[in-house]
């Protein structure tokens, strides 16, 4: 094999490890257009003191709530007192605080949120750049590289009978 078919093969290579590079970047980018943004509301009861309720749809894929009132009902199921928003906190594990000393066995929590539903193009985008990334083809190029060069060398040095250095 000669020196050209080699230079040859590692430009290909290095081509290679380019639009793999260039297409996974492209991937990583545009990868979150594949989901819907989708609205909603929610209302809860719980028992908010100092140690805290979490909102039930915590779990949701990049869940924004936003806290609409909170009220403290009666026992008897009738309607309570609306409790002002300086007197509870929502921190970012979603969990409803009291800031005060009183507790509230039986308030309700009123919130709209945003979250992203991810569809089938997300879920084939994301395998498809776990395929081209390091865990994948482009895992390989570094070796590839390596067994061009050795056998550049090997070619330059090793192959080349009769020839005088």
């Amino acid at each position: 094999m000669g020196m050209e078919k080699l230079s040859a093969i590692a430009l290909a290579i290095v081509t290679l490890a380019l639009i793999i590079g260039v297409g996974t970047a492209v991937l990583v980018k545009f990868g979150s257009t594949a989901t819907t943004d989708v609205t909603g509301s929610n209302s809860e009861i719980g028992y908010i003191n100092q140690t805290g309720f979490r909102l039930n749809n915590f779990s949701l894929d990049t869940f924004v709530p936003t806290i609409t009132s909170v009220s403290n009902n009666s026992q008897n199921g009738s309607a309570g007192y609306l409790i002002s928003s300086g007197n509870y906190t929502l921190n970012s594990n979603f969990i409803v605080y009291n800031i005060t000393g009183a507790n509230w066995n039986n308030a309700t929590i009123n919130y709209t949120y945003t979250h992203k539903v991810r569809g089938d193009g997300y879920t084939t985008i994301s395998n498809l750049k776990d395929n081209l990334g390091t865990s994948g083809l482009a895992g390989w190029v570094p070796a590839l590289i390596a067994v061009v060069i050795g056998f550049m060398i090997l070619g330059y040095f090793g192959f080349a009978k009769g020839r005088k250095y």
